[in-house]
């Protein structure tokens, strides 16, 4: 036999199964990614009992009416009893009742005034949850919960995809910022739950940052227009998200834009377009505030142009501290301006609920009356500081701009808190915060170090510490619904009256799809999905 090298026909066949083989691998990863966020999803989905989350009745009121051509704010719409839900009067904020209390609602078929106060909400988030909520058979609340988990679960699917073609880290790091709280939220009927998940498929495809493939283009774009359509202040968060990410990967953004497809273009365009109507429109203050978000980006713009800028550095700094004083000047003036005026000793209680605010986006859960343990949110601090210490390895950049962000989340909270009029200083929640807090934990993987076995490490400690901290938070919330946070540590005598599958069962499917989760994550090559450079 020859030892002549193959030709022809032989050699494509050999280079075609070579280029196959890492294209089956993305592939099966990718089905396997989807299946397990949806799967942990759905279980979140049929933890929470109807009713239990965060304002949840109002907004699956609101989320009937939509579909229904109801968008104002009366307070009150006409729906048919089926979307009544156990009342959670009872038991919210009072962490030692058990949902039980709440009496179960029988549907007569008749139509009843049902009460919201999510009418100032935009409405692309309710219909997201109202659209399924007529469909035969279940009742309301679970078929809203089911087109919310299945759109929230697509978009961080899709975002850990990415992630995973592009490093373990950026993947590990995207988990860690998916907290126990907004891993709840996404269970329940809140336009809260796709706002996070878009953000999530947001920062990573802004941190991926190479647009011109279609799928990170359109990640980018879905991403940017699940969180600016849903919430008042969603416009706000994206473009914040938009200006921090440039910086940290120093693109411009006419650079980002250009690197953006026509159809991810239009998206962006047209998503912008309409939250800005939105806002000018609206009667709340706090939504007409949206309507200046694109200033941020050109205030974003105008600093990267500063430290890029080939001026000495004693002028770079005079005018970076002008701007300052004209942002503080322009705050100050802002919440002066506030109903009942400035408010030193509201204020500073604000500044005191910011630990909470952190805690709360970590893992209180629900009514914010189910705290996760302390042991979960002191594991997910340790998580932050492991990729804070590898992203000093791989340069300062990621940790200034993680900084800058943790300030900026810091500071909106007491904005937003001053400005909406409120005078308990308890109107901010954290879940609030979730959208830019994801991102803090993604930018600093945003940039591979130099020691590669130190990153598989990292990335492999956060990646099960993240679903570690997810366990805990899901069996001390079960625990909570079914017996009250003094109640028995026995599932078996836990009362699921409103549950249609015992959380004993959905826990162990919980940590089995989380083990999977974490084993595809971590687990096996790093199959970049990076197009490779034509030949020449």
């Amino acid at each position: 036999m020859s030892g002549r090298r193959p030709t022809g026909t032989v050699a494509t066949v050999t280079a075609t199964s070579t280029q196959a083989r890492p294209t089956a691998v993305v592939h099966q990863r990718s089905a396997v990614i989807t299946a397990g966020v949806l799967g942990l999803v759905l279980c979140w989905a049929l933890l929470m009992p109807p009713g239990s989350g965060p304002d949840e009745p109002g907004h699956l009121v609101r989320s009937g009416a939509v579909v229904r051509g109801e968008f104002g704010d009366s307070g009150t719409f006409e729906l048919p009893d089926r979307y009544r839900v156990p009342e959670p009067g009872c038991y919210a904020f009072d962490p030692t009742t058990p949902v039980s209390c709440a009496a179960d609602v029988p549907a007569a078929g008749e139509t009843v005034a049902l009460p919201s106060r999510s009418g100032e909400y935009p409405p692309w988030g309710h219909l997201t949850f109202g659209l399924p909520s007529g469909l035969p058979g279940l009742r309301p609340i679970w078929w809203a919960r089911l087109g919310g988990a299945i759109v929230s679960a697509l978009l961080v699917g899709w975002a850990l995809r990415e992630a995973c073609g592009t490093r373990r880290s950026l993947a590990a790091a995207t988990l860690v910022g998916i907290t126990p709280m907004a891993w709840s939220t996404f269970g329940t009927v809140n336009p809260s739950s796709i706002a996070i998940a878009g953000s999530v498929a947001l920062w990573v495809g802004l941190v991926v940052g190479d647009g011109n493939r279609h799928r990170v283009g359109w990640l980018t774009a879905v991403g940017w227009a699940a969180l600016a359509l849903p919430r008042r202040d969603g416009l706000i968060w994206t473009c914040i998200a938009l200006a921090v990410a440039l910086a940290a990967t120093d693109r411009s953004v006419a650079t980002w834009w250009r690197s953006l497809h026509r159809g991810a273009q239009v998206t962006v365009a047209t998503s912008t377009l309409m939250a800005i109507v939105w806002a000018v429109t609206s009667e709340s203050r706090a939504s007409r505030l949206a309507a200046l978000a694109p200033l941020l980006v050109v205030a974003g713009e105008g600093v990267r142009w500063l430290m890029a800028a080939p001026i000495e550095r004693s002028r770079r700094f005079g005018v970076g501290a002008a701007g300052a004083v004209v942002a503080a000047v322009g705050t100050i003036v802002l919440l002066r301006n506030r109903p009942g005026g400035w408010d030193t000793d509201l204020a500073v209680a604000i500044v005191e609920q910011t630990g909470n605010n952190l805690i709360e986006a970590i893992g209180v859960l629900g009514w914010l009356d189910t705290r996760v343990p302390f042991l979960a949110v002191v594991i997910w601090l340790m998580l932050i500081g492991g990729l804070f210490a590898a992203s000093a390895i791989a340069g300062r950049r990621t940790i200034a701009t993680a900084s800058i962000l943790v300030a900026v989340i810091v500071l909106t909270s007491w904005v937003f808190e001053l400005y909406q009029g409120n005078t308990s200083g308890l109107y901010w929640q954290g879940r609030y915060s979730i959208p830019l807090l994801t991102g803090v934990p993604i930018l600093l993987a945003s940039r591979p170090t130099d020691l590669p076995a130190v990153e598989q490490r990292i990335a492999g400690a956060a990646t099960f510490g993240s679903l570690i901290v997810l366990n805990i938070a899901a069996w001390a919330a079960a625990r909570r619904f079914g017996a009250g946070t003094t109640g028995t540590f026995l599932p078996w005598r836990w009362d699921t009256i409103h549950q249609p599958v015992h959380p004993l069962a959905l826990l162990a499917v919980h940590a089995a799809l989380s083990l999977g989760l974490a084993v595809v994550v971590v687990g096996g090559p790093t199959v970049s999905t990076r197009r490779a450079p034509a030949s020449r």
